[in-house]
């Protein structure tokens, strides 16, 4: 099962590291549970276009509370806030919990959301977790966590697979947000440095969703291949109106193109895309499928699993709230996941390890270069 990813070393090393004495080792006739407990409000899109990814962030970290032992559970409670993915409507969902009870953490998906909570959460010293690409929101927040990679990290692995393609007259079009820009701008600049070149960059509305006129100047452009960081549902609206009228071009993106919702919506025009994104266990991946119907497990369903896991972590050594859960999350150096071993760095950041992965049969793969 999955609970035997995650090692239980931690209470030696945490209290070390909060300055906090070692605990005296009780007989079980002596030990008594500890009245250290945690509300965790968790932010995302269970509405609007991107509520099938924002299920499966909640369905992920349901999935990693039931691993936790009857104690943890019942010292650990999870809040699901909707967001729409609006950051007005996130900071309205922030300001109405916190305002219904106290609460110790907060973890928020998607840049927008995280850009708009993440001042007050600090402000008001609540250990804040934004699951986003962008690491704007971090600034000189001590109270603020990313858990997530970025485009620097992303960019190199998906450019040495274009290169491997032998396409070097790419397309590129993005959202302007600040996220997608970030990415675009960023892949932009690295893939020139190392001397690709492109037929067209362009940058869309979030709100467009006719790209016929885009998509034509690419074909006119004969541009080898495409490459677009999109939020959904653009992702199905763009590459489903690009393969009406090229259906050969290699196509390239990262892990917002994971969604089985957006596949289906794009009617076939994803499949074969390659995309970069954070690695899954293929233990969590069968896990979470056998749980939820056959459903991938989309985006960010693993950081929220990884997320819970942590929390039950601060539990166990009684870093439950304010400066101790700050601490706890500052210090976890090591920590094995779903996505393999990593931690966080000096700058607050958890960079999740990476890997390619396709668009096949309507659902998403790993990608092995040498069996294409």
């Amino acid at each position: 099962m999955i609970r035997a990813f995650f090692r239980r070393t931690y209470a030696a090393f945490m209290y070390a590291a909060l300055g906090l004495s070692q605990p005296v080792v009780a007989t079980a006739v002596d030990a008594e549970p500890s009245n250290c407990t945690m509300k965790v409000a968790l932010f995302m899109p269970l509405s609007g276009a991107a509520a099938t990814v924002g299920d499966d962030f909640r369905r992920a970290a349901l999935m990693s509370y039931q691993t936790l032992s009857p104690e943890i559970q019942r010292r650990l409670k999870l809040i699901f806030e909707d967001t729409r993915l609006d950051a007005t409507v996130a900071l309205s969902a922030y300001r109405s919990v916190t305002n219904r009870e106290r609460i110790d953490a907060a973890v928020v998906s998607f840049a927008e959301s995280a850009a708009a909570i993440a001042p007050i959460a600090d402000r008001e010293r609540i250990p804040f977790i934004g699951c986003a690409p962008t690491r704007q929101f971090l600034r000189d927040r001590p109270f603020t966590f990313r858990h997530w990679t970025d485009a620097e990290s992303m960019t190199p692995v998906l450019l040495e697979e274009i290169q491997r393609h032998g396409t070097n007259n790419l397309a590129l079009v993005y959202s302007e947000h600040p996220a997608m820009t970030e990415f675009g701008t960023y892949f932009e600049r690295y893939a020139r440095e190392r001397g690709l070149q492109f037929s067209m960059v362009s940058s869309v509305l979030p709100s467009d969703a006719d790209f016929r006129a885009l998509a034509a100047k690419m074909v006119a452009k004969r541009s080898g291949g495409v490459v677009y960081f999109l939020l959904p549902p653009q992702t199905s609206q763009f590459t489903r109106q690009y393969r009406s009228i090229d259906k050969s071009a290699s196509m390239f993106s990262f892990v917002n193109t994971e969604s089985e919702g957006e596949v289906r919506a794009a009617g076939g025009a994803m499949e074969g895309i390659v995309y970069v994104g954070p690695k899954f266990s293929e233990e969590f991946i069968r896990e979470f499928k056998s749980q939820h119907q056959g459903g991938f497990p989309e985006i960010c369903s693993g950081n929220f699993y990884d997320i819970v896991q942590m929390f039950a972590e601060a539990l166990r050594v009684d870093a439950c709230s304010g400066d101790k859960l700050r601490e706890f999350l500052a210090n976890l150096r090591t920590f094995h996941g779903v996505s393999g071993d990593y931690g966080v760095s000096d700058e607050r950041e958890f960079k999740l390890n990476l890997e390619l992965r396709t668009v096949r049969d309507g659902t998403f793969v790993r990608y092995h270069p040498t069996e294409q």
